[in-house]
């Protein structure tokens, strides 16, 4: 399992690496500097970090799915929706052929 994020901007960043660092220096705008160095921290803290938050939310994905906490949350959800449902209607009366109509559903 490869995270997108990571993943791809490894693959880009490690062909435009030093081309990227030459434009950056070269021209003034507001981003800041890239160090040519491609193992220096700025350069993959964000890697670090995505790779990090991917393996906190999967691992909790799948342990949630393992531990059944996911039938359990639908569950609730399915609860909580019943809820808001008005109450039935007690005091309907059926005209005769709805009854006649019952009764055939019935005995078929």
């Amino acid at each position: 399992m490869f995270p997108p994020y990571t993943y791809g901007s490894a693959i880009y960043f490690e062909y435009l690496h030093k081309d990227f660092s030459d434009f950056r220096e070269a021209t003034r705008g507001t981003g800041r500097n890239v160090a040519v160095d491609p193992w220096a921290w700025e350069n993959y803290t964000g890697y670090c970090a995505s790779l990090a938050a991917h393996f906190v939310f999967w691992s909790l994905f799948i342990l949630a799915i393992e531990t059944g906490f996911a039938k359990k949350a639908k569950q609730l959800y399915s609860c909580c929706c019943k809820l808001r449902f008005p109450e039935p209607l007690d005091d309907l009366e059926m005209d005769e052929e709805v009854r006649d109509e019952e009764k055939r559903v019935m005995s078929a």
